[in-house]
Formats: structure tokens, C-alpha cells, sequence
């Protein structure tokens, strides 16, 4: 069963992202600590497209993802990952074919929650419609 993701959504609540990005590579000071991250989406079907930015910045990534089918994505430090991608009880749900993480996208009442879980190492982002 989908969830309808579409909208604006602004980053309003954040943790874990310091551990898991070192994880990545990424040095501790490169990681601000007040980014404010938006993603805009739009879905037809099981085809949905996101667009992130933030106030950094002025980069645009955009992924298109087609549930069901594998997905590539490239993190922070230039590490391309590989995913499953399935609904699972309304959640989007992203599994790593090496097996070592996930990303899993849900709505929390008016909010849609992505948590990201890498070794053992989670950081959750909430967000808000804008």
C-alpha cells in the first residue's frame, strides 16, 4: 500500500546525522549544524521523484525512484549505494542490496519522518509541509 509523500516538505527536527555522515567519510566540520533541508516531491503511482535542497547551498539533487525496482543513489562522500525499494505498510522502504542499511520514509501524523539506519548507525530527519 503507497503513501501519498507529495508536497513541500521543510526539515524541522534532525539527529543522528553527525555519526552517521562520519561514517561516510564525511569530517565533522563540513557538517553544519543548522542546515535546514527541503524536498520537494511528486508521485504518480510508484514513480516518485524528489528534489533536495538547503539553505547552504544551491545545489539540486533529484533521484527518481520507481518502487519495486532497484535504485542507485550517491551519498555525501561520492559512495554510490544500491537499494531495494518496496512499500511496506504504507512506508517507503529503501534496503541496501549489500545488506548494510536502509532508508525508510513514513508519515507521523502531519509530518513525514525518513530515517536512515547504516551499520548499525540511525539518523532521523522529521519534516513539515511548507
Amino acid at each position: 500500500m503507497s503513501t501519498n509523500f507529495a508536497g513541500k516538505w521543510t526539515s524541522c527536527k534532525s539527529e543522528g546525522w553527525d555519526k552517521l555522515l562520519s561514517q561516510f567519510g564525511v569530517p565533522l566540520d563540513k557538517i553544519p549544524a543548522d542546515i535546514k533541508v527541503t524536498e520537494e516531491i511528486t508521485q504518480t503511482g510508484d514513480k516518485v521523484v524528489i528534489k533536495t535542497t538547503n539553505n547552504k547551498d544551491d545545489k539540486v539533487k533529484e533521484v527518481t525512484i520507481n518502487v519495486g525496482s532497484n535504485f542507485k543513489d550517491t551519498v555525501a562522500s561520492g559512495v554510490e549505494l544500491e537499494f531495494t525499494t518496496a512499500w511496506e505498510g504504507g512506508k517507503l522502504v529503501l534496503t541496501r542490496t549489500d545488506g548494510k542499511g536502509s532508508a525508510v520514509r513514513e508519515m507521523d501524523g502531519a509530518h513525514m519522518k525518513l530515517t536512515i539506519n547504516h551499520e548499525g548507525t540511525t539518523a532521523i530527519t522529521t519534516y513539515a509541509k511548507a
